[in-house]
Protein backbone atom coordinates (compact mmCIF):
# COMPACT_ATOMS: atom_id res chain seq x y z
CA UNK A 1 0.00 0.00 0.00
CA UNK A 2 1.50 3.41 -0.36
CA UNK A 3 2.09 5.65 2.37
CA UNK A 4 -0.31 8.18 1.03
CA UNK A 5 -3.80 6.21 1.00
CA UNK A 6 -6.21 6.97 -1.62
CA UNK A 7 -9.42 7.53 -0.53
CA UNK A 8 -12.66 7.81 -2.35
CA UNK A 9 -16.02 8.52 -1.96
CA UNK A 10 -19.63 7.06 -3.04
CA UNK A 11 -21.42 8.87 -5.91
CA UNK A 12 -24.53 9.62 -3.02
CA UNK A 13 -22.48 11.20 -0.44
CA UNK A 14 -24.46 14.33 -0.69
CA UNK A 15 -27.73 13.11 -1.54
CA UNK A 16 -29.66 9.84 -3.83
CA UNK A 17 -29.52 12.50 -7.00
CA UNK A 18 -26.20 12.29 -8.14
CA UNK A 19 -26.45 14.67 -10.82
CA UNK A 20 -27.87 17.31 -8.80
CA UNK A 21 -25.01 16.48 -6.07
CA UNK A 22 -22.40 16.68 -9.01
CA UNK A 23 -21.73 20.44 -8.20
CA UNK A 24 -20.90 20.22 -4.82
CA UNK A 25 -18.59 17.37 -5.54
CA UNK A 26 -16.53 19.58 -7.30
CA UNK A 27 -16.91 22.13 -4.53
CA UNK A 28 -15.76 19.73 -2.10
CA UNK A 29 -12.62 18.94 -4.61
CA UNK A 30 -13.57 14.96 -4.28
CA UNK A 31 -12.01 13.51 -7.08
CA UNK A 32 -12.89 10.13 -7.55
CA UNK A 33 -16.37 8.36 -6.37
CA UNK A 34 -17.88 4.64 -6.40
CA UNK A 35 -20.93 4.66 -9.12
CA UNK A 36 -23.99 2.64 -7.85
CA UNK A 37 -25.97 1.50 -10.47
CA UNK A 38 -28.52 2.23 -11.27
CA UNK A 39 -28.21 5.79 -10.49
CA UNK A 40 -31.18 7.05 -8.87
CA UNK A 41 -33.15 10.05 -10.59
CA UNK A 42 -35.73 12.48 -9.23
CA UNK A 43 -39.34 10.52 -9.46
CA UNK A 44 -40.35 10.90 -13.24
CA UNK A 45 -37.23 11.17 -14.74
CA UNK A 46 -36.24 8.53 -17.22
CA UNK A 47 -33.09 6.28 -15.88
CA UNK A 48 -29.92 7.84 -17.46
CA UNK A 49 -27.07 6.09 -16.27
CA UNK A 50 -24.22 6.50 -18.90
CA UNK A 51 -25.63 10.17 -19.16
CA UNK A 52 -24.55 10.79 -15.53
CA UNK A 53 -21.63 9.03 -15.51
CA UNK A 54 -20.56 11.15 -18.17
CA UNK A 55 -21.44 14.08 -16.45
CA UNK A 56 -19.64 12.85 -13.57
CA UNK A 57 -16.38 12.39 -16.05
CA UNK A 58 -17.27 16.47 -17.66
CA UNK A 59 -16.95 17.38 -14.10
CA UNK A 60 -13.79 16.25 -13.69
CA UNK A 61 -14.52 13.62 -11.82
CA UNK A 62 -12.78 10.09 -11.55
CA UNK A 63 -14.93 7.02 -10.85
CA UNK A 64 -12.65 4.44 -9.36
CA UNK A 65 -15.29 1.65 -9.29
CA UNK A 66 -18.94 1.15 -10.52
CA UNK A 67 -21.34 -1.22 -8.52
CA UNK A 68 -23.62 -3.02 -10.00
CA UNK A 69 -27.46 -3.49 -9.50
CA UNK A 70 -28.08 -5.82 -6.43
CA UNK A 71 -31.50 -6.84 -5.06
CA UNK A 72 -34.38 -9.42 -5.92
CA UNK A 73 -34.47 -8.00 -9.82
CA UNK A 74 -30.86 -8.28 -10.42
CA UNK A 75 -30.01 -11.41 -7.92
CA UNK A 76 -27.45 -13.49 -10.33
CA UNK A 77 -28.60 -16.97 -7.87
CA UNK A 78 -32.55 -16.44 -8.68
CA UNK A 79 -34.57 -19.10 -9.10
CA UNK A 80 -35.99 -17.59 -11.72
CA UNK A 81 -34.05 -18.32 -15.12
CA UNK A 82 -35.93 -15.17 -16.53
CA UNK A 83 -34.32 -13.17 -13.50
CA UNK A 84 -31.32 -14.11 -13.90
CA UNK A 85 -30.99 -13.35 -18.00
CA UNK A 86 -32.09 -9.77 -16.72
CA UNK A 87 -29.41 -9.60 -14.17
CA UNK A 88 -27.00 -11.21 -15.93
CA UNK A 89 -28.00 -8.26 -18.89
CA UNK A 90 -27.60 -5.99 -16.16
CA UNK A 91 -24.20 -6.83 -15.16
CA UNK A 92 -23.26 -6.66 -18.79
CA UNK A 93 -24.38 -3.00 -19.10
CA UNK A 94 -22.14 -2.09 -16.02
CA UNK A 95 -19.50 -3.72 -17.52
CA UNK A 96 -19.64 -1.08 -20.79
CA UNK A 97 -20.15 1.76 -18.33
CA UNK A 98 -17.06 0.76 -16.52
CA UNK A 99 -15.44 0.79 -20.17
CA UNK A 100 -16.76 4.34 -20.51
CA UNK A 101 -15.78 5.37 -17.19
CA UNK A 102 -12.14 4.35 -17.07
CA UNK A 103 -12.43 1.74 -14.40
CA UNK A 104 -11.21 -1.82 -13.74
CA UNK A 105 -13.64 -2.74 -11.11
CA UNK A 106 -16.72 -3.32 -10.80
CA UNK A 107 -18.40 -4.64 -7.41
CA UNK A 108 -20.58 -7.34 -7.14
CA UNK A 109 -23.28 -9.14 -5.37
CA UNK A 110 -22.79 -12.99 -5.75
CA UNK A 111 -26.89 -12.96 -4.85
CA UNK A 112 -29.76 -11.24 -3.03
CA UNK A 113 -31.17 -13.35 -0.11
CA UNK A 114 -30.74 -17.05 0.06
CA UNK A 115 -33.02 -19.91 1.94
CA UNK A 116 -31.77 -21.70 4.76
CA UNK A 117 -30.77 -25.49 3.89
CA UNK A 118 -30.93 -25.33 0.19
CA UNK A 119 -27.72 -22.67 0.34
CA UNK A 120 -25.97 -24.95 -1.75
CA UNK A 121 -28.45 -24.65 -4.92
CA UNK A 122 -28.18 -21.02 -4.58
CA UNK A 123 -24.21 -20.90 -4.49
CA UNK A 124 -24.76 -23.33 -7.76
CA UNK A 125 -26.15 -20.48 -9.90
CA UNK A 126 -24.39 -17.72 -8.38
CA UNK A 127 -20.98 -19.79 -9.39
CA UNK A 128 -22.67 -20.34 -13.15
CA UNK A 129 -23.78 -16.89 -13.41
CA UNK A 130 -20.00 -15.66 -12.67
CA UNK A 131 -18.74 -17.86 -14.92
CA UNK A 132 -20.90 -15.87 -17.93
CA UNK A 133 -19.64 -12.50 -16.57
CA UNK A 134 -15.87 -13.69 -16.74
CA UNK A 135 -15.55 -13.59 -20.64
CA UNK A 136 -17.48 -10.38 -20.53
CA UNK A 137 -15.13 -8.81 -18.08
CA UNK A 138 -12.36 -10.24 -19.76
CA UNK A 139 -13.26 -8.41 -23.34
CA UNK A 140 -13.66 -4.75 -21.51
CA UNK A 141 -10.21 -5.67 -19.27
CA UNK A 142 -12.92 -5.07 -15.87
CA UNK A 143 -11.92 -7.39 -12.47
CA UNK A 144 -15.04 -8.58 -10.53
CA UNK A 145 -15.04 -8.11 -6.99
CA UNK A 146 -17.41 -9.86 -5.03
CA UNK A 147 -18.79 -8.83 -2.06
CA UNK A 148 -19.14 -10.15 1.68
CA UNK A 149 -22.96 -9.29 2.42
CA UNK A 150 -24.69 -9.58 5.26
CA UNK A 151 -26.24 -12.61 6.58
CA UNK A 152 -29.21 -14.51 4.68
CA UNK A 153 -27.10 -13.54 1.50
CA UNK A 154 -24.93 -15.30 -0.19
CA UNK A 155 -20.96 -14.70 0.97
CA UNK A 156 -22.40 -13.84 4.45
CA UNK A 157 -18.76 -13.68 5.85
CA UNK A 158 -15.20 -13.60 4.81
CA UNK A 159 -14.37 -17.24 5.08
CA UNK A 160 -18.01 -17.99 2.95
CA UNK A 161 -16.54 -14.81 0.50
CA UNK A 162 -13.34 -16.65 0.39
CA UNK A 163 -14.68 -20.30 -0.92
CA UNK A 164 -16.50 -18.69 -3.33
CA UNK A 165 -13.68 -17.03 -5.11
CA UNK A 166 -11.36 -19.75 -4.84
CA UNK A 167 -14.12 -21.86 -6.34
CA UNK A 168 -14.26 -19.46 -9.46
CA UNK A 169 -9.74 -19.45 -9.50
CA UNK A 170 -9.80 -17.01 -11.66
CA UNK A 171 -7.85 -13.85 -11.49
CA UNK A 172 -10.61 -11.61 -12.93
CA UNK A 173 -12.52 -12.54 -9.75
CA UNK A 174 -11.82 -11.47 -6.17
CA UNK A 175 -12.84 -9.56 -2.98
CA UNK A 176 -14.63 -6.44 -2.65
CA UNK A 177 -13.82 -6.17 1.58
CA UNK A 178 -16.83 -4.20 3.07
CA UNK A 179 -15.60 -3.46 6.54
CA UNK A 180 -19.47 -2.76 8.15
CA UNK A 181 -20.39 -5.87 6.99
CA UNK A 182 -17.48 -7.79 7.78
CA UNK A 183 -17.50 -6.32 11.70
CA UNK A 184 -21.01 -7.90 12.39
CA UNK A 185 -20.61 -11.47 10.68
CA UNK A 186 -16.83 -12.45 12.70
CA UNK A 187 -15.00 -8.75 12.78
CA UNK A 188 -13.91 -6.74 10.46
CA UNK A 189 -9.79 -7.41 10.96
CA UNK A 190 -9.99 -11.05 11.18
CA UNK A 191 -11.53 -10.57 7.17
CA UNK A 192 -8.91 -8.57 5.98
CA UNK A 193 -6.35 -10.87 7.23
CA UNK A 194 -8.50 -14.09 5.69
CA UNK A 195 -9.08 -12.50 2.42
CA UNK A 196 -5.59 -10.96 1.73
CA UNK A 197 -4.73 -10.77 -1.58
CA UNK A 198 -7.96 -11.60 -2.57
CA UNK A 199 -9.24 -8.03 -1.95
CA UNK A 200 -9.64 -6.05 -4.97
CA UNK A 201 -10.98 -2.95 -3.65
CA UNK A 202 -12.87 -1.84 0.04
CA UNK A 203 -15.99 -0.65 0.97
CA UNK A 204 -15.39 1.36 4.37
CA UNK A 205 -17.67 2.15 6.69
CA UNK A 206 -18.24 1.42 11.05
CA UNK A 207 -21.09 0.44 12.93
CA UNK A 208 -21.50 -0.84 16.66
CA UNK A 209 -20.90 -4.61 15.99
CA UNK A 210 -24.63 -5.38 15.43
CA UNK A 211 -25.50 -4.62 12.42
CA UNK A 212 -25.58 -2.24 9.19
CA UNK A 213 -25.13 1.39 10.13
CA UNK A 214 -22.44 2.90 7.47
CA UNK A 215 -21.15 5.10 10.08
CA UNK A 216 -17.94 6.96 9.87
CA UNK A 217 -14.65 5.51 10.88
CA UNK A 218 -14.02 6.10 14.50
CA UNK A 219 -17.98 6.09 15.16
CA UNK A 220 -18.07 2.49 15.56
CA UNK A 221 -16.09 -0.38 17.44
CA UNK A 222 -13.95 -1.38 14.11
CA UNK A 223 -10.05 -1.79 14.77
CA UNK A 224 -9.15 0.77 12.15
CA UNK A 225 -5.51 0.10 12.83
CA UNK A 226 -5.82 -3.43 12.65
CA UNK A 227 -7.76 -2.91 9.32
CA UNK A 228 -5.09 -0.89 7.97
CA UNK A 229 -1.91 -3.48 9.35
CA UNK A 230 -4.03 -6.02 7.37
CA UNK A 231 -4.64 -3.98 4.37
CA UNK A 232 -0.57 -3.07 4.05
CA UNK A 233 0.49 -6.69 4.68
CA UNK A 234 -2.06 -7.85 1.79
CA UNK A 235 -0.06 -5.27 -0.66
CA UNK A 236 -3.50 -3.81 -1.26
CA UNK A 237 -2.39 -0.50 -3.12
CA UNK A 238 -6.11 0.69 -4.85
CA UNK A 239 -7.78 3.79 -3.21
CA UNK A 240 -10.10 2.88 -0.22
CA UNK A 241 -14.15 3.69 -0.70
CA UNK A 242 -15.69 5.44 2.41
CA UNK A 243 -19.49 4.07 1.63
CA UNK A 244 -21.36 6.60 3.65
CA UNK A 245 -23.04 9.50 3.08
CA UNK A 246 -21.07 12.98 4.56
CA UNK A 247 -22.05 13.12 8.54
CA UNK A 248 -23.04 16.55 9.94
CA UNK A 249 -20.29 18.88 10.35
CA UNK A 250 -18.12 16.78 7.76
CA UNK A 251 -16.26 17.91 4.76
CA UNK A 252 -14.84 15.24 2.71
CA UNK A 253 -11.46 16.66 3.22
CA UNK A 254 -12.13 15.53 6.79
CA UNK A 255 -13.45 12.23 6.52
CA UNK A 256 -10.34 11.68 4.17
CA UNK A 257 -8.08 13.27 6.57
CA UNK A 258 -9.43 11.00 10.05
CA UNK A 259 -9.92 7.74 8.04
CA UNK A 260 -5.73 8.23 6.69
CA UNK A 261 -5.06 9.19 10.79
CA UNK A 262 -7.26 5.95 11.82
CA UNK A 263 -6.19 3.44 9.27
CA UNK A 264 -2.28 4.61 9.38
CA UNK A 265 -2.36 5.38 5.90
Amino acid sequence: MTSSWAVALVATAFGEDIRAGIPRLVEAGVDSIEVLLPCLVPEGAPDDDAGICAAVLAAGIGVNSIHAPFGPEYDLAARSTKVRSKALAAHVAALDLCGMCGTDVMVVHAGHHTERGVEDEFTARALDSMRVLIPEAKQRKVRLAVENLPPDHLTPSAAALAAFIDEIDHPLVGACLDTGHAEFTGGAVAATELLGPRIMTVHAHDNDGTGDQHLMPGHGVIDWAGVGAALRAAGYARPIVLELRLPEGYTPARMKEEFRRLAGG
